[in-house]
């Protein structure tokens, strides 16, 4: 039997023999070669980031398992078949070469190559389109505060939110124009409108890199810009920093042209009179700011791009005489036309947000830790006494204060301080003070300096009220400290703050508001006077 076996079995040297080994060389360089390709591949192309781990085909596992003849544990001691240890032959990209015979695990192959990090996607940026808005809002009570002497004597001498709040229920939205003459409501409000939705633009990925055509992204960005204006108008209007609040629209009657005298009324030679309020305001500034913004970028593409081109000064004047309110937008974002980040057919462009290293970007954002901070003040303040013997006498209150901070932005705080005042001489009643504000300014390593600005209350017990009818009464009156603050910091966790300013208290007087409109008001008649009293103050605060 073995004979016939053996007599089946072809000798060496005959052709069937050559042949099977022929076959058997080919069809083993095959299975060597697919055997490769997966390790090849799978270190010349990307790699998965550290939290999945490298595929490898089962093919070549069983090749490399068995020229190493090591198989992989499934860390409880147990062979692993369906992942064996890896070492690849010499020379392959992404693996070691000192010692081929050294067992490879997975997570070696995950943590070889490091992973791409990807750049994050531009979005649009809420917060620098409020503070930018902010700042646009400040200018723009500003301008009404240094041109108008009687919107200065009512913000000081009137109940700001009685006042606002009895405009606010005058303001009369059946009928069309305000009062306002062609140049106000005509050019004033549409450039209002288009510099509020340039700032919105501006700070929108989209918004600030599309041109005007038939891009849908484009029109798509300019309708929502003109919903922020119209918002922006709302507040304007109505809202706690508002012509209603600040110059009290609705709440008194005028003569455009004249004024509030009796010698104004039913006179020929002006208009009929008006509380300054009307529905066009309304209309007119988001509609027609949108079409002002669809204007300049219609110039921007077909006049100043295509000189600006050829001569970068041209176009940059061209731009601040034809794009007025899309320049002066540009400013609140801390950027003229004049500078060359700006490039053609792009006026507004996004700034980059990638690091050039971890560094810069932890160092950026340092002023994240420790955003709140805790403590107590020593507070002295000098105001008007109480004591019945000497009611405008002014003596000086000490107590202790507990302040609460956040930091809101880098160089921006929210500054709260709760102070129980303490009469020094007289034996009368204590008083109490709230302030709700902000300070900004900048803070190093070892010390800070900040001005503040915190509106707030003096709650006084038994005090005298002043007025047509004045009595001892529990009152409260509106306070305002400003001034300015220094810190020193022992460590990151700690600072020593001195505080030293004004407190600006408003105290009513016992005659009417002189300023009262003659031809209709229905705003408080009450009349106040400022006056401003030295606070000092210095404690102890910590972070967290």
């Amino acid at each position: 039997m073995i004979g016939k076996i053996g007599a089946r079995i072809p000798q060496h040297g005959t052709k069937s023999t050559v042949q099977s080994r022929l076959y058997a060389a080919i069809g083993t360089s095959i299975l060597l070669v697919f055997a490769l390709i997966p390790l090849y591949a799978g270190a010349a192309t990307t790699q998965p980031d550290e939290t999945s781990a490298a595929p490898v085909s089962s093919a070549s596992n069983y090749y490399l398992a068995s020229v190493t003849g090591v198989e992989s544990s499934d860390g409880a001691g147990n062979p692993d078949r369906s992942m064996r240890s890896l070492v690849p032959p010499s020379g392959i990209i992404g693996f070691p070469e000192e010692n081929p015979a050294i067992p490879i695990e997975p997570s070696v192959l995950r943590n070889s190559v490091v992973p791409t990090p990807e750049v994050p996607k531009p979005r649009f940026d809420l917060k620098k389109t409020l503070r930018q808005e902010f700042e646009y809002l400040a200018v723009e009570h500003g301008f009404r505060l240094m041109s108008d002497p009687q919107l200065r004597s009512d913000l000081v001498h009137a109940p700001f939110f009685h006042n606002w709040m009895a405009s606010f229920k005058g303001y009369d939205l059946k009928r069309w124009s305000d009062g306002d003459d062609f140049l106000v409501n005509g050019i004033a409000h549409p450039m209002q409108g288009a510099i509020a939705s340039w700032i919105y633009l501006q700070n929108s990925p989209v918004g600030s890199t599309r041109v005007i055509g038939k891009d849908p992204q484009y029109w798509t960005s300019r309708l929502k810009g003109m919903a922020w204006a119209t918002a922006y108008e709302v507040q304007w209007k109505i809202g706690p920093l508002s012509e209603t609040s600040i110059g009290n629209a609705g709440g008194w009657t005028y003569v455009p042209g004249c004024g509030d005298k009796l010698k104004c009324a039913n006179n020929p030679n002006y208009p009929a009179p008006t509380n300054n309020t009307g529905l066009s305001d309304w209309i007119v500034t988001p509609i027609f700011g949108t079409a002002w913004v669809i204007a300049e970028d219609t110039i921007d593409k077909y006049i100043a791009t295509p000189v600006g081109e050829h001569n970068r000064i041209a176009g940059t004047i061209l731009r601040s005489a034809l794009e007025p309110t899309r320049t002066f937008a540009a400013i609140f974002n801390g950027v003229g036309p004049w500078q060359r980040a700006y490039a053609e057919r792009r006026f507004i462009s996004s700034k980059s947000v990638t690091k050039s290293s971890a560094e810069d970007a932890e160092d950026e954002n340092s002023w994240r830790k420790y955003r709140r901070s805790v403590g107590f003040n020593f507070v002295n303040v000098n105001l008007p006494g109480n004591g019945s013997g000497c009611v405008r006498c002014r003596q000086n209150y000490q107590g202790i204060g507990f302040p609460y901070e956040y930091r809101l932005l880098e160089h921006l705080y929210f500054d709260t301080e709760f102070t129980r005042l303490i009469d020094s001489g007289g034996g009368e009643a204590p008083a109490l003070e709230g302030l709700f504000g902000a300070k900004f300014g900048q803070r190093g390593k070892n010390w800070g300096l900040f001005a503040k600005v915190r509106p707030g209350f003096i709650y006084y017990e038994n005090a005298w009220s002043g007025g047509e009818h004045p009595q001892r009464t529990d009152l409260s009156r509106f306070a305002l400290d400003v001034g300015g603050a220094v810190e020193f910091y022992p460590n990151r966790r700690s600072a020593l703050r001195f505080d030293f300013g004004t407190t600006l208290v408003r105290y009513l007087q016992g005659y009417p508001n002189p300023h009262v409109s003659a031809l209709g008001s229905i705003i408080s008649s009450d009349y106040y006077v400022t006056q401003g009293n030295v606070q000092i103050s210095t404690g102890y605060k910590i972070h967290f």
